[in-house]
């Protein structure tokens, strides 16, 4: 098909109205309203004043094109630095006076051209004031800000009070969804304003084209109370309808324009349209880029506790069945006296960046730093989005608590023996052997009732845990023993009777499907359940860890992966029996 042919083609579909709006009028106020099926330049120009007049019972409406000093019309928009008001169209005789005379009037009253910038005599350019030079020069890049109405109402009393040859008055805009205020002030030229003795005005963009002005509209359509306008539905229907004709239409043109004319602004367009689509895929790139690092940033914010901001304003909630674990540095204290700041906050920050990893692998919350310690719990408020509470177990989380802790506590001994990634320069063996010192861990393990929410004040809030089951927790690290986990009667009567399977989900997940973490305590029993398995958590615990040490009055109990203790107590807990776990194994490679 040649490109002559396909221009008539196009210019029939235009006559025949196949590119006219065709949008269903079905509100009250809509009916007679004819659809504008334009049909050539100059009979589009012409049906579209007519329109606008009817829409709008208008006063009368004019076309002004984007022009430079030759005044031709259709130029690139980058070349516009003019406005030529080339035809107006009115009611009755008036409106017959303007449609034959009116742009001979306009001349000679100058009031055309409108210049879009003025330049001084040191030659800087400053924009000229105005609604017309504010939308050609606003909107003229149809590409990118599409095709927006500029309505200013009820201007009749002010313009006769003032005598200044500008006035700023309240200007709204329509974007074909939502009314607004424009951020900047604008300035009217009072002096067409006085020519035309409008009552109010519109200005919509005309792609490539210009503008359609249209004056004094229906006053009770655009009247506006208390910042809105009183028949808002009414008026974004009717500038739905407007529109879309200029989108419609405004596309007809250009497959109208002489051969020459229509190529070198197709050309335009195109370089145009090409910049504009090299833009989008920088942005793209950028946009994907900044994801990506928002993605980063929310796995941080989820390992070190971060929360919503709906979580941050939530309501106190009980929860009846959380798990809570208190995790500390053995003998701190003691520790801190041979470093000094720098060095002993490499030492203990090295094990807290282990410990938030973990978490975070093991989809629990690191809900705050207490001293030296942290506390981390496991409720159905911090759930990732793809796990619905229902379907974790409160055993479930008890199991993840605890390997989450057995984990941790195979990669701080990982970290103090030189093998860990986080310390790849093997500082904190070196610290250690330079002043004969040596590190060790404990935590404690409670599951239960606790209130969950916002404390502090406006200024810093933190989602906290508040309850007997986190005190508990807390008593229970202080009574444990080095690099063991001191847990409850309750989580040991949940555990010893705890299954892992594919039923178990969460948990299921992360030892066979995640990616292991740099000491993998879990192979030898991945296999198993990759298989189809279920293994008890006695079991499980038993195939990764040695047996518990004996003796010191300990009495071992479930094959010896427990020891009970009897006669703890701290302050006003005194539990009648509470059990270790010893997680340590043998050096892992990492």
């Amino acid at each position: 098909m040649t490109i002559g042919k396909l221009l008539n083609d196009r210019c029939r579909l235009a006559q025949d109205g196949s590119l006219s709006n065709s949008s269903q009028q079905t509100s009250p106020h809509l009916e007679g309203v004819e659809s504008l099926k334009p049909s050539g330049r100059k009979n589009y120009i012409r049906l579209l004043l007519q329109q606008a007049l009817k829409l709008f019972d208008a006063k009368s409406a004019a076309i002004v094109y984007g022009s430079d000093a030759s005044h031709k019309s259709f130029l690139p928009t980058s070349e516009w630095d003019r406005a030529v008001i080339g035809h107006v169209d009115g009611k009755g005789l008036q409106g017959f006076a303007l449609r034959y005379f009116g742009t001979m009037i306009i001349r000679v009253k100058k009031l055309s051209p409108i210049l879009l910038h003025t330049v001084d005599e040191q030659g800087h350019k400053k924009e000229t004031e105005g609604i017309i030079p504010h939308i050609l020069r606003s909107y003229a890049a149809f590409y990118k800000t599409g095709i927006n109405v500029l309505i200013v109402p009820d201007i009749a009393e002010q313009v006769q009070v003032s005598t200044s040859e500008f006035l700023h008055l309240k200007t709204y805009s329509y974007n074909g969804s939502e009314f607004s205020e424009p951020a900047e002030k604008l300035m009217t030229t009072l002096s067409i304003v006085r020519s035309f003795d409008a009552k109010n005005f519109l200005g919509v963009l005309i792609p490539d084209c210009g503008l359609l002005v249209i004056n004094t509209a229906d006053n009770d359509l655009v009247h506006v109370e208390n910042g809105t306008f009183v028949r808002e539905q009414e008026l974004s229907e009717k500038l739905d309808i407007l529109i879309k004709s200029i989108e419609d239409g405004s596309l007809a043109i250009l497959y109208c324009l002489s051969v020459k004319q229509g190529s070198e602004l197709l050309w335009h367009k195109e370089r145009s349209l090409r910049k504009t689509a090299q833009d989008l895929n920088k942005k793209e790139i950028a946009l994907n880029q900044k994801e990506e690092e928002l993605d980063r940033q929310r796995a941080y914010l989820r390992a070190v506790g971060g929360v919503t901001e709906e979580q941050l304003n939530m309501e106190p909630t009980e929860i009846k069945e959380g798990v809570y674990t208190f995790l500390d540095m053995v003998g701190s204290t003691k520790v801190r006296e041979y470093y000094n700041g720098a060095e002993y906050f490499f030492l203990t920050n090295a094990g807290r960046r282990i410990m938030v990893q973990v978490a975070h692998h093991f989809q629990c919350r690191l809900d705050n730093y207490i001293g030296d310690a942290i506390l981390i719990e496991h409720v159905y408020l911090f759930d990732r989005t793809d796990q619905h509470p229902n379907q974790i177990s409160f055993q479930e989380r008890i199991m993840i608590v605890v390997l989450m802790l057995s984990t941790i506590f195979n990669e701080l001994s990982q970290l103090i023996q030189g093998n860990h990634p986080v310390d790849l320069e093997q500082k904190v063996p070196r610290l250690l052997e330079r002043e004969q010192q040596s590190l060790s861990y404990r935590a404690g393990v409670e599951a239960g009732r606790a209130i969950i929410g916002p404390i502090g004040t406006s200024a810093r809030k933190i989602i906290t845990g508040i309850g007997e089951a986190v005190d508990n927790a807390s008593r229970l690290e202080s009574t444990g023993k080095p690099n063991a986990i001191h847990l409850s009667s309750k989580v040991f009567h949940l555990l010893k009777n705890g299954v892992i399977s594919q039923e178990s989900r969460l948990l299921y997940n992360i030892i066979t499907k995640s990616e292991p973490r740099p000491c993998d305590i879990f192979a030898p029993v991945r296999s198993r359940l990759l298989a189809g398995e279920s293994l008890s958590f006695i079991e499980l615990y038993r195939s990764i860890f040695p047996p518990a040490p004996h003796g010191s009055g300990r009495t071992p109990t479930t094959s010896s992966v427990f020891i009970k203790i009897t006669g703890v107590s701290y302050k006003e807990y005194h539990p009648d029996s509470t059990y270790l776990l010893w997680p340590v194994r043998q050096k892992v490679a990492c």
